[in-house]
C-alpha cells in the first residue's frame, strides 16, 4: 500500500512543540479541478492539516504564521480513548451552550462501565479487542 503524501498551504498558526516533535497547521486550498469547498460567492475554504514533525523541535527548524509550504511525508493517525464524560466536558468549555436538559435526568446503573469513544478505529472488531 502506498502512503505517500505531498501537501502544500499556508502555516495559520504559531507552531508548538511537543516532546521532541515541532507541529504546526496548514491551511490548504484545493485545485481548482477538485469539488469546491464554498465559503462565500468569491472565495473558497481551506481544508485544514495539522502537520508533524518528528524530532523538529530541536530549533533546527523555523517556520512561523503565514509562510507557505510544501511537504512530502505520509499519513499518520495517533488511537486515543476518551470517555464520554470527557467529550461532553471538552464541549461545555468550548461552548456558551448549555449541554444537559434532559440528558440530567439519566443515572448510569453501578453495574455499568462508562461508555469509551475509540477514535481511529478501522474495522469494529479492531475497537473490541482494545477494550480487553
Amino acid at each position: 500500500m502506498i502512503n505517500d503524501v505531498v501537501i502544500e498551504g499556508i502555516v495559520v498558526r504559531e507552531p508548538w512543540k511537543f516532546m521532541e516533535d515541532l507541529f504546526f497547521r496548514l491551511a490548504v486550498f484545493r485545485d481548482t479541478d477538485l469539488p469546491a469547498k464554498p465559503l462565500d460567492t468569491e472565495r473558497d475554504a481551506a481544508d485544514y492539516v495539522n502537520v508533524r514533525i518528528c524530532g523538529g523541535a530541536s530549533g533546527l527548524i523555523t517556520m512561523r504564521r503565514g509562510m507557505r509550504l510544501r511537504i512530502h511525508g505520509f499519513f499518520q493517525s495517533r488511537d486515543f480513548k476518551e470517555s464520554l464524560a470527557e467529550i461532553v466536558e471538552k464541549a461545555k468549555k468550548r461552548s456558551s451552550v448549555e449541554i444537559g436538559g434532559e440528558c440530567q435526568r439519566f443515572k448510569a446503573r453501578p453495574d455499568f462501565h462508562r461508555p469509551q469513544l475509540h477514535r481511529n478505529c478501522r474495522p469494529p472488531s479492531d475497537c473490541a479487542r482494545q477494550k480487553r
